[in-house]
C-alpha cells in the first residue's frame, strides 16, 4: 500500500525503487554515490551513462546548473514545463560528475504527474530517475513489463498509478547556440 511517508523514508534511506513517472516507470532514488552504484547495477548499465534529474520546481535549477541560462532554454522552460521534457543543460560544478557520468552537462526535467510532482514536494529535493529496464532493453510501460529480476532488486515498488503519458520524454540539449533535438518522444516540439 502506497504510503507517501514512508516512501520518504525509504529514500532518505538511500533506497532505490519503482515509482511511476510522468512518461514511463521509473528507477528513482536519491543524489548520493550509493545509489548511483545499486541502479546501474540493477539495470546492467555501463557506467558511463548519467543519470535523469527529477525536479520539484525549477528554484532547483541555481544548484543543478551553471547559470545563466541560455534564452532558449528558457523559452523552453516556460513553454513546456511542467511536462514531459528533458533538458540537457551545462551542469553546475556543485553536482559531482559521479551522477553526469563525467560529462559536463545534466539531464533535468521537471515532471507533470501529481503522483510524481506530490513525491518531489514532499521530499524536497531533486531525485535520479532512469527507466526500469536492463539497459539495452526496451522501456516498459506498465508494471507487466517489468522483469522479476528488476523486481526482485529493488527496495520498494509503488504500483498504485501508471504513468500519465504512453511514451518516454523528448530531450533537447541546450548547451549549444541553437537547441538540438536528442529524442523526439510524447512531446512534439514546435
Amino acid at each position: 500500500m502506497y504510503n507517501l511517508n514512508n516512501l520518504i523514508e525509504s529514500l532518505k534511506s538511500n533506497q532505490v525503487g519503482i515509482f511511476p513517472c510522468d512518461t514511463v516507470l521509473g528507477l528513482i532514488g536519491r543524489m548520493d554515490g550509493s545509489v548511483i552504484d545499486r541502479i546501474a547495477r540493477i539495470k546492467n548499465r555501463p557506467v558511463t551513462q548519467s543519470f535523469l534529474f527529477l525536479i520539484p520546481d525549477k528554484n532547483w535549477l541555481a544548484q543543478l546548473v551553471r547559470m545563466p541560462l541560455s534564452p532558449q532554454a528558457i523559452q523552453l522552460m516556460e513553454t513546456y514545463w511542467p511536462g514531459p521534457l528533458t533538458l540537457v543543460l551545462p551542469k553546475s560544478d556543485q553536482v559531482s560528475d559521479l551522477f553526469t557520468a563525467g560529462k559536463p552537462t545534466i539531464g533535468i526535467r521537471f515532471p507533470q504527474f501529481k503522483p510524481l510532482n506530490d513525491l518531489l514536494n514532499a521530499i524536497n529535493e531533486p531525485l535520479i530517475s532512469t527507466s526500469v529496464n536492463r539497459s539495452g532493453e526496451p522501456s516498459p510501460q506498465t508494471f507487466l513489463g517489468v522483469s522479476d529480476e528488476i523486481k526482485s532488486r529493488v527496495d520498494f515498488i509503488v504500483s498504485e498509478f501508471e504513468p500519465g503519458l504512453s511514451g518516454e520524454s523528448t530531450i533537447v540539449d541546450c548547451t549549444q547556440d541553437q537547441p538540438k533535438i536528442l529524442r523526439q518522444g510524447v512531446l512534439l516540439i514546435q
